[in-house]
């Protein structure tokens, strides 16, 4: 029985830092091209030992494994050490820090940088994978998406507030929490300035102050709220937001934190009801 031929495993660190996957997807395409152009290299060179050094533990670790998101590119790559095992080269990998004074590292930096100016006809085509196509149309859909956000004139009120489209819900106790703070941040309510748009009211006003009843004028200006106002002020500006419409409805970190508090005020006002 003929003796099978196996692929060295890379030699790594055991300290060797991981990669995040969604960092992975995005740098070892390119990473991995190089790996196979020096492994290339080798094969038409012929040299008696080679050390191919590597900041990316991510992408070693995926050789080692052979699970990648471009298996096909492992693939080629397993391939070329196969070959070149049966010429007799030694062909270790070892990964080395991220341009922390290792000087082959950082010329290889100056190198990758200089490539960048090169002319289109120069740069390396790698052709994308199905999930790193969608990748890209989904980010460049998202791009697109924002461009016409900034830019139309319909929806400010909601732009005002939430100027990325990068949102994360919120997600309430309830169906009723949820549907509160949604109608809230689009502006469309049941206060005054909204029915008497859809003619269910003989006025916009409010019927306690005669100025517009909005959500603006209700959270940040009606002084029949002013009680519970103060109470809402105080945590918002705890929470070190602005005390502004966007400061309260702005979705972010702490934002559910802030939508409990706009809840608690929508109750503690008898506005819930309206909303």
């Amino acid at each position: 029985m003929a003796a099978r031929a196996e692929t060295p495993a890379p030699r790594l660190p055991h300290h060797a830092p991981s990669c995040r996957a969604g960092k992975l997807k995005r740098r070892q395409r390119g990473e991995q091209k190089g790996r196979i152009l020096g492994l290339q290299w080798v094969e038409e060179v012929r040299p008696e030992r080679v050390v191919i050094c590597s900041d990316s533990a991510a992408a070693l670790s995926s050789i080692r494994s052979k699970r990648s998101v471009r298996e096909d590119l492992v693939m080629e790559i397993s391939m070329l050490m196969l070959r070149i095992q049966r010429l007799g080269i030694s062909v270790q990998f070892c990964w080395v820090p991220a341009h922390m004074g290792v000087e082959g590292n950082e010329r290889a930096d100056r190198i990758a940088k200089k490539a960048l100016k090169l002319g289109k006809e120069e740069i390396l085509s790698i052709p994308f994978r199905k999930g790193e196509a969608k990748a890209v149309i989904r980010e460049a859909v998202r791009e697109l998406w924002q461009r016409k956000w900034d830019n139309n004139d319909k929806g400010r009120h909601y732009h005002n507030i939430q100027k990325s489209i990068n949102v994360k819900l919120f997600k309430g106790k309830c169906r009723r929490e949820e549907v509160i703070i949604a109608r809230l941040r689009f502006g469309h309510t049941g206060l005054n300035a909204t029915l008497f748009l859809m003619a269910k009211v003989g006025t916009d006003k409010c019927n306690f102050c005669n100025e517009i009843e909005d959500v603006e004028h209700v959270i940040m200006k009606c002084v029949k709220y002013s009680s519970e106002r103060k109470r809402l002020k105080e945590y918002i500006c705890q929470r070190g937001r602005r005390w502004s419409l966007e400061g309260v409805l702005a979705a972010g970190q702490d934002g559910h934190e802030c939508y409990r508090a706009l809840l608690r005020f929508a109750r503690d006002t008898g506005l819930g009801r309206r909303i």
